[in-house]
């Protein structure tokens, strides 16, 4: 990605299964009830692993995803733009969204409107994380 070039699932494969371990290690060797991890899970397959993650415990594990949407591609190439430091550049946008794999049945997939500004999307996801824990 750093070099403009989309990854591929044979990418993608190694980098979930280090977040699940990495999600395993820190709900096994800690006191922390929760765990929240950002990524890009585009594809279904992409959710359906990291789901298997309420699988692997001998307590109850519940996994939900948010899907911060917005399908504009010129105001996503526009956010990518102005980002500073960031291995994440605009000409990924169009990869990105072809890729996505819109929820469909997918009860533990919260869309959440990303055409707002930062701080009402940051305000949305604060207060849907915290329904969640209180749940």
């Amino acid at each position: 990605m750093a070099n403009n070039l989309p990854l591929q699932d044979s990418d993608r494969w190694d980098w979930l299964s280090h977040i699940r371990g990495a999600v395993m290690g820190r709900l096994l060797e800690s006191e922390t009830p929760t765990v929240a991890v950002t990524c890009s899970a585009l594809r279904i397959v992409y959710r359906d692993e990291l789901r298997r993650l309420s699988n692997l415990f001998d307590f109850p594990a519940t996994v939900t995803f948010l899907l911060l949407s917005l399908q504009d591609r010129e105001q996503l190439r526009h956010r990518m733009a102005v980002r500073e430091d960031h291995y994440m550049k605009s000409a990924m946008v169009d990869s990105q969204l072809d890729m996505l794999e819109n929820p469909v049945d997918e009860p533990d997939v919260l869309v959440l409107d990303a055409s707002r500004g930062r701080e009402e999307v940051l305000d949305d996801v604060v207060q849907t994380v915290e329904g969640i824990l209180r749940a």
